[in-house]
């Protein structure tokens, strides 16, 4: 038998096949729903985003005019625990 025969598998009863037709109809709903799902959260952030020219989707740039503030001191060493 070459790799390119078909050997079709036992005969599948009716109960066997509603109840995959029914596994495959809650399949295409769950990813309809996910699709649908992802597709409105990506047009609601993309609506509320500051497209403008300073800005990004989730980031804003500093004004060039204002100066940017300078870093915060760092923290004191640290002491070893006993």
């Amino acid at each position: 038998m070459s790799e390119h025969d078909f050997v079709p598998g036992p005969p599948r009863t009716v109960e066997e096949l509603k109840a995959q037709k029914k596994r495959n109809i809650w399949i295409a709903i769950a990813l309809i729903t996910f699709v649908v799902l992802v597709g409105t959260t990506t047009a609601l952030r993309l609506g509320a985003s500051d497209m403008g020219k300073d800005g990004g989707m989730y980031w804003r740039m500093p004004d060039s005019s204002t100066s940017s503030k300078p870093l915060p001191a760092d923290a004191p060493p640290m002491e070893p625990s006993r």
